[in-house]
C-alpha cells in the first residue's frame, strides 16, 4: 500500500492555461469535432498534473526591495585641499 500524501492536491493553474490554450482553438475551429472528447481529456491530463496544495505559501511580494537605488551624495563642510 501506498503512504497517505501529507498535502491535498490541485491540478496546477499555469499548467491548466496551457493545456487549455490547445484546445480550445480545435473546439472553435474543427465543427466536426465534439467537446466532450477534449473535455475527457483535459480532465486525465489535469488528473496527471497535481500540484501540493501547502498551507500558509501565500508569499507577499514587495516590489519596492528590487528598486534600483543609488548612494546617496554627501555634502563635505569644508573645501578640498590642494
Amino acid at each position: 500500500m501506498g503512504r497517505k500524501a501529507l498535502w491535498g492536491r490541485r491540478a496546477g493553474r499555469p499548467r491548466q492555461q496551457g493545456f487549455l490554450k490547445n484546445r480550445v482553438v480545435t473546439l472553435f475551429i474543427d465543427e466536426k469535432t465534439d467537446g466532450s472528447d477534449i473535455v475527457e481529456e483535459l480532465k486525465s491530463l489535469y488528473k496527471s498534473h497535481l500540484v501540493p496544495i501547502r498551507p500558509n505559501r501565500k508569499s507577499e511580494r514587495n516590489p519596492g526591495k528590487y528598486r534600483v537605488r543609488i548612494k546617496p551624495k554627501i555634502t563635505k563642510n569644508q573645501k578640498d585641499g590642494v
